[in-house]
C-alpha cells in the first residue's frame, strides 16, 4: 500500500495522462489487479442532469446516484460504480459525460423479505431483522445452518474491565460467560437501497439505553455480502457481538494475523482479529471468511462464528465504546480452502478501499490505465511502498503469505531506469543482499513466510521533494 508521501507522488504521474475531459480516475494502492465499487463525488458543469462514465475501451459504464446537492450555486453529484481489473497499483480511468438519465437495468430482486442477485439469495425475516437464509447461487449451497439465524446481534453480561479481562481481576480470562440475549426487536425493516449497482435493506433496533441501524448490502458484480451497523451505544457492563451460525460440518478456522496467518481451535475463547477469519470445511469444498475494518476480536465454537463489535466496562475506564459507532463487515463466501479462494486479498480490499480522483482536461503521456508496481506470483503481499528515510530511494515491503518457498518477479514502471536494488533490514540501512536486476524488473528469492524489505535506487528520484 502507497505511503501518504508515495501516494502524493503517484497522484502526480497520473496527472501525465492525456485526456480531453473531465475524468473520474479509480486508484488501486494493492498489488493485485482487483474489481470493486468506487465512491465519487462530481460537480456538475451548468446544465448538467445526470452523467455517464466511459471507460478506457469506450465501454459505457453503470453508475448509480446515491445523492444530489446544491451549494453555493454549484450541483454535486454522488455517484457510485464498479470499476473491474483495476491494474496492480496502478489506475483506470473514466471520462465524465452528460446523460439525460441512467436507463440500466436493474440486476436485483429485492423486497422487504430480501435480496437477490447472481450470486446469493438472502432472506430476512420481518420479525427480527435476522437473516433466514444465505443462498450461495453460484456454489449451490446455503451458508446457515438449517434452524437457524444469521446476523443475529447479541447483547451479553460483561463483568471485565476495560483492560481486556473478561472476568475480574483474572489475567486469563478470555470467554464471555455471562447470559445471551439476542437483539431481535425489530422497529422497521425497509429497502435502503436500490439500484444499478448496489442494493440493500435496513433494520432499525432498540434495545435497553442504546439504539441501531443495521444496512445490508449486495453488489451487482461483486462476490461479497456488506453490513453497515451504526450504533448509538450507552450500555453498562455489557458486550455486544454478532452471530452467524454457518452450515459447515467439520470447521476449520484461520485468522488473520500481522504478515500471515494462524490455525485456531473453534473452542468458544475470545481471539484476536486482524482483517479476517475464516470458516471452512475440513475437505476445503466451500467456506465463509468474515472480514471487518475496525473490530479487534472474535470468538468461535463448532461453526458458529462470532465477531466482537462493543464492550462497556467500568473499570479503570469507566466511558469504554460510549457513544455513536459506524462499524462494517462482510461475508466472502468461496470454494475450495482460504488461499485458493484469495481469502487474504479480500479482506485487504475491504479495508483499502479504491481511491477517487476527479479532474479536469490537461494534457499528458501516459495511457488511461496502466499499473507502476506489480508482482509475481498471487502469494506475494505488497504491504508498504514508500520512500527511504535517509535517501531518495523507493522502499518496498512486501511478504509471503502462503508459506511457500518462493521466486519473485517485481514488474515497476516509474518512467525511470532502475539502477541497483538489495534487500535491507527494517530500518533500510543495513545491506543483507543485492537483488538481481533485469532493466525494469526484479527478480528475488523469498523463504515461506518471510518478511523483505527492498530499496530501489532510480536514475532519479521520483520521491524527491
Amino acid at each position: 500500500m502507497f505511503s501518504r508521501k508515495a501516494k502524493s507522488s503517484f497522484t502526480r504521474l497520473l496527472k501525465n495522462i492525456s485526456q480531453n475531459c473531465s475524468s473520474a480516475r479509480a486508484l488501486n494502492s494493492l498489488s493485485w489487479s482487483r474489481t470493486d465499487v468506487v465512491d465519487v463525488e462530481l460537480n456538475l458543469p451548468d446544465g448538467w442532469r445526470n452523467v455517464k462514465l466511459i471507460g478506457p475501451d469506450g465501454e459505457i459504464v453503470t453508475t448509480q446516484t446515491i445523492r444530489r446537492r446544491e451549494e453555493k450555486g454549484k450541483t454535486f453529484l454522488r455517484i457510485i460504480f464498479i470499476v473491474e481489473n483495476v491494474p496492480p497499483l496502478g489506475y483506470k480511468t473514466y471520462m465524465v459525460a452528460p446523460a439525460e438519465g441512467d436507463g440500466y437495468a436493474k440486476p436485483f430482486k429485492i423486497s422487504e423479505r430480501g435480496l437477490e442477485n447472481s450470486f446469493f439469495r438472502i432472506i430476512m425475516s420481518k420479525t427480527t431483522g435476522q437473516l433466514e437464509s444465505i443462498f450461495d447461487r453460484e456454489n449451490n449451497v446455503e451458508l446457515l445452518r438449517g434452524g437457524s439465524y444469521g446476523n443475529v446481534i447479541q447483547l451479553i453480561e460483561d463483568p471485565g474491565d476495560s483492560e481486556g479481562r473478561l472476568a475480574p481481576g483474572v489475567d486469563r480470562s478470555n470467554r464471555f460467560t455471562g447470559p445471551v440475549c439476542n437483539v431481535d426487536s425489530t422497529e422497521t425493516v425497509e429497502i435502503s437501497e436500490k439500484g444499478p449497482v448496489r442494493a440493500g435493506l435496513a433494520v432499525k433496533r432498540v434495545f435497553n439505553n442504546s439504539t441501531c441501524l443495521q444496512e445490508v448490502t449486495i453488489y451487482s458484480n461483486m462476490r461479497r455480502i456488506d453490513f453497515n451497523l451504526t450504533v448509538d451505544w450507552h450500555e453498562v457492563h455489557r458486550a455486544l457481538k454478532v452471530a452467524f451460525p454457518f452450515n459447515i460440518v467439520n470447521p476449520v478456522l484461520t485468522a488473520g494475523i500481522q504478515y500471515g496467518s494462524a490455525v485456531r481451535t473453534a473452542n468458544g475463547e475470545e481471539q484476536p482479529f486482524q482483517q479476517w477469519v475464516d470458516m471452512s470445511e475440513a475437505n476445503n469444498l466451500h467456506g465463509v471468511a468474515l472480514l471487518s475494518s475496525s473490530k479487534y476480536g472474535y470468538d468461535a465454537k463448532h461453526n458458529v462464528l462470532r465477531l466482537t463489535l462493543l464492550r462497556s466496562p467500568t473499570q479503570p475506564s469507566y466511558n469504554t465504546d460510549e457513544g455513536k459507532h459506524v462499524i462494517k463487515y462482510a461475508l466472502y463466501p468461496h470454494k475450495q480452502d482460504w488461499k485458493a479462494s484469495r481469502v487474504l486479498q479480500k479482506s485487504y480490499e475491504f479495508n483499502n478501499p479504491l481511491i477517487a480522483f476527479v479532474e479536469g482536461k490537461h494534457g499528458g503521456v501516459l495511457s488511461k490505465a496502466g499499473s507502476f508496481i506489480s508482482v509475481e506470483p498471487d502469494s506475494i503481499i505488497v504491504e508498504c511502498v514508500k520512500k527511504a528515510e535517509s535517501d531518495q530511494s523507493l522502499v518496498l515491503r512486501l511478504y509471503e503469505h502462503a508459506g511457500l518457498e518462493t521466486e519473485v518477479e517485481i514488474a515497476l514502471n516509474l518512467n525511470r531506469i532502475v539502477k541497483r536494488a538489495c534487500k535491507t533490514n527494517i530500518l533500510e540501512e543495513e545491506v543483507l543482499e543485492e537483488v538481481e536486476v533485469y532493466g525494469d524488473r526484479l527478480k528475488l528469492s523469498l523463504k515461506p513466510y518471510e518478511i523483505c524489505t527492498v530499496k530501489v535506487f532510480l536514475e532519479e528520484g521520483l520521491l524527491a521533494y
